[in-house]
């Protein structure tokens, strides 16, 4: 992984945010389980957040940094060929169980973790949020033809199980400016 970046509503709270972040993600939004939600290495897709889930309702946002670092087989990476057939096969393992039921991301995870208990070796997800940056501001692509089209800093989102992976000292506030003390922040806008 690397440097994460989560957004919340600014509350004029800087202090108790980097005293007591990051935060659970909200209930409404956990599409991947239960767990720390951040978007992963570029700060363009938590603006975008902050945008379409506080500025429209009024309200203004902060966005917090993490450094955090997984091993690669402690992150379940919906991005990669291998790990998307492994979820797959636990969607149709859903399937059979619940037939009635629409198969969603967060219940197929929480059916393969309930499943495996303890032997459910990933501390954090990783997907990308497609669809979600429609806003050409937050947008980065290549159109080479047609539809087709290679998007530079795709929202990809991390879902991390426990907090305490992530460290403490380990959320600070980058973001609106104002809050930055004179320690310099490198972030990838």
């Amino acid at each position: 992984m690397g440097i994460l970046y989560q957004t919340l509503e600014d509350c004029d709270n800087v202090d108790y945010v980097e005293a007591n972040g990051p935060f659970l993600g909200n209930v409404r939004d956990c599409w991947l389980g239960k767990g720390y939600y951040y978007w992963d290495t570029f700060i363009n897709s938590a603006h975008f957040w902050g945008r379409i889930s506080y500025l429209n309702a009024g309200k203004g946002y902060m966005i917090a940094q993490s450094e955090v670092s997984l091993p690669a087989d402690k992150v379940l990476n919906l991005l990669e060929p291998t790990d998307l057939l492994l979820f797959s096969a636990w969607r149709e393992e859903y399937a059979r169980t619940f037939p009635k039921s629409k198969a969603t991301v967060e219940k197929v995870l929480t059916h393969a973790e309930n499943i495996m208990g303890e032997k459910f070796p990933y501390l954090a997800i990783r997907a990308e949020f497609r669809d979600c940056i429609n806003i050409r501001d937050f947008q980065d692509r290549i159109f080479p033809n047609g539809k087709a089209y290679l998007d530079l800093k795709p929202p990809i989102q991390i879902c991390i199980k426990d907090k305490r992976i992530i460290g403490k000292d380990n959320f600070k506030v980058i973001y609106p400016e104002c809050y930055i003390d004179n320690t310099l922040m490198s972030y990838n806008i």
